[in-house]
């Protein structure tokens, strides 16, 4: 028999853990078997003076129990620490979601889950707060909802990562914070589902500790509080990768062109002429609702307000280039919304022209050119609702590879004020600026298992939803 004594020190350990200073707040240290429900497989260990919970096989069943991811406002918490430096990965064959908590065993499907945040070791982004089940892009490409996600996130073994979600769902708010950095918001989350009141912690490859539950948002004084009163002295590492993403750097000015340059391709955007070689690609859903038309201004292009895959647009220039390339333009932002790219080298998997050998498909979506073509793409002007618009966010990617070449912001960018781009490719570097500024500067390879180091093909504009913006000078230089 159990001496009564013992289980009411026991009642009162759980009861100290799980009541903090407000009403409504929920603890659980994970650093011993009393403030979690454990069946399986597990071992609790202490990395860099911080105790967590790890579960050494997928059939390990560890839960708490919580109601207050129920409420209209709150905030959810966690400390995790990798047992191995992880980052973004071709696909393979098995899973590379790793959950890290969510209302279903971590053996199952996240997308079963209406409650879990996960890390993605393939495909984007990398970690994902979700208040839904059902498919993360099947459901933000036809409408919006509560998702929160940071972009990038190389997790280093050893240190140690403070994981914060608010959310308010009668402000359709969510934001996401790690180590006391903000790295992603969505103030359009809506259609909360109700979690279930059991939260599976953990998978073989992480360590989780310290999960805390309010029934408040938490401050961003708070939170960055709650990250500086635990955080490891060798926690180093994880800040400066984290900070080097979310914060605006200085990485020099853009260097005139020097006469190695010859101007190849030209196109004011003053008349109606100067539209008439370049192809415009979309499907013939929203067609109609797309404006694009030139005037002494430039040329104006406007897409549909409708959130869908068919409301967004490529506009390809009759110029293809080989070699090095420079691409220059001047652009003016004309909405508070939307995202645009640039893109280069695109071409058929073989080297093939897109235009001439297979025709361009009628479709706007994003994964018409992440999927069939080769291509360098550069997201600049980046403000649909998932993403940070405190900052501009930046994003270069090489397809169909889905090589990660950069993942950063600048300072936001003005509006209906003239901005200068340029985009190079000079042998194995790729370097992109705004109004003179260095955004980032980068070596691809045709060595590293993504694809040949791209070396032809078309130009191509691109504008999603709910976008409208001004065009006018553009030029394209190649070495002579």
């Amino acid at each position: 028999m159990v001496p009564f004594r013992l289980i009411l020190l026991v009642s009162l350990s759980i009861a100290v853990e799980n009541i903090i200073a407000q009403p409504g707040t929920q603890f659980f240290s994970l650093k011993d078997s009393i403030s979690v429900h454990i069946e399986g497989s597990h071992r609790f260990i202490t990395i860099n003076n911080i105790t967590g919970l790890h579960s050494k096989s997928l059939k390990t069943r560890a839960w708490i129990e919580s109601t207050n991811l129920a409420s209209d406002e709150g905030s959810i918490s966690l400390w995790m620490s990798p047992l191995e430096d992880i980052d973004k990965s071709h696909s393979v064959e098995g899973s590379l979601v790793y959950p890290l908590i969510s209302d279903q065993p971590t053996a199952n499907n996240v997308d079963s889950c209406k409650f879990s945040i996960y890390y993605r070791g393939n495909g984007y982004p990398r970690l994902i707060g979700s208040f839904t089940d059902g498919s993360f892009w099947g459901q933000m490409d036809y409408g919006l909802s509560p998702f929160v996600y940071a972009e990038s996130l190389k997790l280093i073994r050893g240190q140690w990562y403070h994981i914060v979600i608010n959310w308010n769902k009668g402000k359709n708010s969510l934001r996401m914070h790690i180590n006391g950095e903000m790295v992603g918001h969505n103030f359009s989350a809506k259609s909360f589902k109700p979690a279930g009141n059991k939260l599976f912690i953990g998978n073989p490859l992480m360590v989780i500790a310290n999960v805390k539950i309010n029934k408040k948002e938490l401050s961003e004084n708070e939170i960055q509080k709650a990250y500086s009163s635990l955080r490891p002295a060798t926690n180093q590492l994880a800040d400066s990768e984290i900070k080097a993403v979310v914060r605006p750097v200085n990485k020099g000015v853009a260097a005139p062109l020097d006469n190695t340059w010859k101007k190849v391709y030209s196109c004011a955007f003053n008349k109606p002429a100067d539209l008439e070689s370049w192809t415009f690609q979309t499907g013939d859903l929203y067609r109609d609702k797309f404006t694009l038309e030139t005037s002494s201004e430039g040329l104006l292009w406007t897409t549909p307000e409708i959130i869908h895959t068919e409301s967004r647009g490529y506009l390809w220039c009759p110029y293809a280039t080989e070699g090095d390339v420079c691409i220059e333009y001047e652009f003016q932002l004309q909405s508070l919304k939307g995202l645009a790219l640039l893109i280069m080298c695109a071409s058929g998997t073989r080297g093939e022209d897109i235009i001439a050998d297979q025709g361009l498909r009628k479709t706007g979506s994003m994964s018409d050119m992440n999927v069939n073509y080769r291509n360098y793409h550069w997201e600049y002007m980046r403000r649909v609702e998932a993403m940070r618009t405190d900052v501009e966010t930046q994003y270069v990617n090489k397809n169909p590879w889905g090589k990660s070449l950069f993942v950063g912001c600048t300072e936001r960018l003005p509006q209906n004020k003239w901005i200068k781009i340029r985009l190079m490719k000079s042998g194995k570097r790729i370097s992109g600026y705004l109004d003179g500024k260095k955004i980032f500067d980068v070596e691809d390879s045709g060595f590293d298992n993504n694809g040949p180091l791209l070396n032809s093909g078309r130009v191509v504009l691109r504008q999603m939803y709910a976008t409208s913006m001004l065009y006018r000078n553009f030029v394209i230089y190649q070495k002579k």
